[in-house]
Order: structure tokens, then sequence, then C-alpha cells
């Protein structure tokens, strides 16, 4: 294994902060799942977060007209500033098993109450089991879009989260880290984003766009998988976007994501991360240890990524999208 010091020294000079564009128009006989997660904050900063939580499969035949929704899912929720869910809907679900997720904790609670109501689908799940897997995570960096709209007369805006050794961008002595072990705002990097709906492919994409006159984040995935005589592939792009003043969407995070595989073994045989858009230098040297997955198999990368990307050999982000791909084990089946 490398150590951290190697790894850190490839990084770049500077954060990336060139976005890749909206979705691509779909390809000839492929799946793609589409999801969105939009957080507004009706009662303002450090307040309660509603979440609206949106996913869907479609199936493209030999043209793009030929295509057929094939799954939907809708998650709706508010948590506290600290993460805790107050309320909670799920479309399909019936009130009873939705209350189960009242009082959890986003992160570790909430993946351990969606590992029980979707059984089996940490090898490649249904819409449902990745929106509950992403509000984990999503309830933590939708309050990045109020840097956009701090008023600088406030002073220096801070995080109040410790963050020191969490990922590789934060590593015990990273410069993305101020003296007692919290991110620095200031300094972070970000990049203008269009819409993620291609004109060239209206229903390419699931969601309406955000108002922009409101404070409002958005977590945006696509994931597409497709066979071709070299193989089964597989493209991804991941995006945390907001809001800003004046209208427009700004992204601190945002991959795009290419894998092939074995149709028959789903052993992954070449996998590449592209940093776009990241918000601290030291964060894109998180890629170079993508290589430690190929060779394993699609429905084991939830389970892999965890245990040879963890800390400071990956990015918290990064990871999300990664253990995202194992999803396409679902998808391989509607080909």
């Amino acid at each position: 294994m490398a150590s951290l010091q190697a790894i850190t020294d490839i990084g770049t000079a500077r954060a990336p902060a060139e976005t890749a564009g909206c979705v691509p128009v779909r390809r000839p006989n492929s799946v793609r799942r589409t999801s969105s997660i939009e957080t507004l904050f009706p009662e303002g900063q450090d307040r309660i977060q509603h979440m609206r939580g949106r996913a869907r499969d479609l199936w493209t035949g030999d043209a793009l007209s030929d295509s057929r929704v094939l799954s939907e899912d809708e998650v709706r929720i508010q948590s506290s500033d600290d993460r805790i869910i107050m309320a909670a809907e799920i479309d399909g679900l019936d009130a009873e098993t939705t209350s189960r997720l009242v009082g959890l904790r986003a992160g570790g609670q909430l993946r351990g109450a969606n590992a029980d109501l979707n059984p089996g689908m940490k090898e490649g799940g249904t819409p449902l089991h990745l929106l509950l897997d992403d509000m984990a995570v999503a309830t933590l960096v939708a309050g990045w879009v109020w840097s956009q709209w701090w008023d600088p007369a406030n002073g220096e805006m801070e995080s109040r989260h410790k963050m020191e050794g969490v990922c590789i961008g934060f590593h015990p002595g990273s410069d993305a880290l101020t003296d007692d072990g919290r991110p620095r705002v200031a300094i972070q990097n970000y990049g203008d984003v269009p819409p993620m709906g291609n004109p060239d492919d209206p229903i390419g994409w699931h969601a309406e766009i955000p108002d922009p006159s409101i404070v409002s984040s958005m977590r945006s995935r696509f994931l597409d998988v497709w066979k071709t005589q070299n193989g089964l592939h597989v493209e991804a792009g991941f995006q945390d976007s907001g809001t800003v003043p004046g209208g427009g969407r700004r992204a601190v995070h945002e991959y795009r994501v290419h894998l092939t595989a074995d149709p028959e073994t789903l052993e992954i045989t070449s996998l590449t991360a592209d940093p776009r858009i990241l918000p601290y230098k030291e964060c894109p040297a998180a890629v170079h240890n993508v290589q430690k997955l190929v060779g394993t198999r699609l429905p084991e990368l939830r389970s892999n990524v965890v245990q040879h990307l963890k800390g400071t050999l990956g990015c918290t982000h990064l990871n999300d999208v990664l253990r995202g791909l194992a999803d396409a084990n679902y998808l391989l089946k509607a080909l």
C-alpha cells in the first residue's frame, strides 16, 4: 500500500474546477439510472432541512424514441441540523414502515435501516435503495450551499464540523484544515455548472430545474450501462451543487467514472475516475487509488470500496460514486 505522503504528493497544484456539463445523450440499447436529492431550508441556515429525493430507471432500445421507464421512487425527509431524521415519507411504503427511520442519525444508522428495508440490495439495488443510501451523506453536504449566499459583512464563514482524518483531502496536516481540524471554508474551490438535462435528449434526465431564486442544494447522479463486443460498460456522473445569488448554479463536487467488466463473471477489468470539480487541491489524489478495485466483481463494490479506500486513502464523495457502481449489476438485468 502506498504511503499517505506518496499519495498526496501526486495531488494537483490547484483544485479542479471544470465541469463535464450535462448528462450525455443516451446510447442505444442501454439502461440509465438518474437520481437527485434537492434540499431546501425554509427556516433558514442551521435549521430543519427539507429533502426530496427522486430516482428513475430508463431503458432505451435501438433509438432514443424507443424507451421505457422501468421504475421510479421518491423519498421525502426532514432532518435536523445535526442530521437527525425528524419526518420521512417514502412512496409505496406504509407509514408504519417509514416511521422506523424517524429518530435515526443520517449516516451509519440510516444505512443500517436501509439494509433492513431493502434486504440483499448491497449487491446492486433499486432506485429506493440508492436514495436512502445517498441521504446519509447528502444531509451533511447540503449546508455547503450557504457558503455561496454568505454575506462577507458577517465575517468569515466557519464550519462547525471537525473533519481531520475523514478523507484524503482532510488528512492530518492538510492545507484544507484549520489548526483545530475544521474545513477552511474561505479557500474552498467550486465551479459553475449547467442544468443536468441535455437539450439533445429531453427525457434523459428525470427532474425539473429547481427554483434558482431560493437557497437550495442538489445531489445529482446518473449511471449508464450498456454492452459491446468488448464487454460490459458503465459510465457514472456525480455532482453536488447549489443555487447562487443572481441565478445559476455552482458545484463543489463533481466526478465522472468509467469502468469495463466481464459480462459473465462481472469482474472489473478497467476503472478510471475523472475529478471535475473538488473543493481542495489535496482532493484529486484519491483517484490514484481506484485501481485497487480492478479485479473485484461489481456486486462486491459496496463492501470493497469501504475496505480498500477508507479514511485518508479515499474521498468520501468518490467513494459514494464507486459504491453506487454496484447498481450496474441490478440494471444489467434489464439489458
